[in-house]
């Protein structure tokens, strides 16, 4: 078994990339927070709702709310990236069950058409063997019965 040890170049390289892809991942989340913030500076003389023409009025946002706020869309992503993920993790597992399953009372079904096939290929297939090897040679030690 080759065992391949990375060269020095690339174990120098490898931190760099690590820390730019954080660097990268740290800007991307300031620039996430600082659209939150933007989209949201309406939101703090007051957001009024109209569902069904009632009125439901909020009142404005304080310092307070926004930490609130980003924690509940925070929450709100975590939970999508699991719950998706997992969702169709569960429902790829049944449709591998249910395709099982079917797969399975297929073959209990067609088990005796199975062995009649079986059957049927291993006589034909002793009969292909004798036509194959041919009548007997003389002097090959072979007897025939008189008949």
């Amino acid at each position: 078994m080759n065992v391949v040890t990375p060269t020095r170049a690339r174990r120098r390289v490898w931190p760099w990339v690590l820390a730019l892809l954080l660097l990268g991942l740290l800007v991307l989340a300031a620039l996430g927070t600082a659209a939150l913030m933007l989209a949201l500076d309406g939101a703090r003389d007051g957001v009024r709702i109209v569902v069904d023409g009632r009125a439901i009025e909020l009142p404005e946002l304080r310092e307070a709310h926004w930490g609130a706020a980003f924690a509940a869309l925070l929450v709100a992503a975590l939970v999508l990236l699991l719950v998706v993920p997992l969702a169709l993790l569960a429902a790829g597992a049944a449709l591998a069950l249910g395709l099982g399953a079917a797969l399975l009372a297929a073959a209990l079904v067609s088990a005796p058409l199975w062995g009649l096939v079986w059957l049927l290929w291993w006589a034909l297939r002793r009969r292909d063997e004798a036509a194959a090897a041919g009548p007997p040679q003389a002097g090959s030690g072979a007897r025939r019965e008189p008949g």
